[in-house]
């Protein structure tokens, strides 16, 4: 019962924050500030552009992790288990 409570008022705690941050006006003296300079373009853009790339071909950085994975699950007794379906493994 407290976990519910606490989920649904802190629910409700950012929706007020966030339209107060975000859609509310803009403070006095702010107006002139852009919202990224081109220099913070140029750093922001490659991070973007990787962050892309991995979302749709994670191969690489997935070929760098898995034989530490593969050593800390042996070290540790595990295997990687199949997916199982709602009967069980067949």
């Amino acid at each position: 019962m407290f976990g519910a409570t606490s989920l649904v008022l802190s629910s409700i705690y950012m929706l007020w924050l966030y339209q107060r941050v975000m859609t509310g006006p803009v403070a006095n003296g702010n107006e002139r500030i852009r919202d990224l300079i081109p220099r913070e373009i140029v750093v922001v853009a490659p991070l973007i552009a990787l962050l892309v790339m991995l979302g749709f071909y994670p191969k690489p950085v997935l070929d760098i992790i898995n034989p530490a994975v593969g050593h800390t699950m042996a070290t540790i007794g595990q295997h990687d288990p199949g997916p199982r379906t709602a009967e069980g493994p067949r």
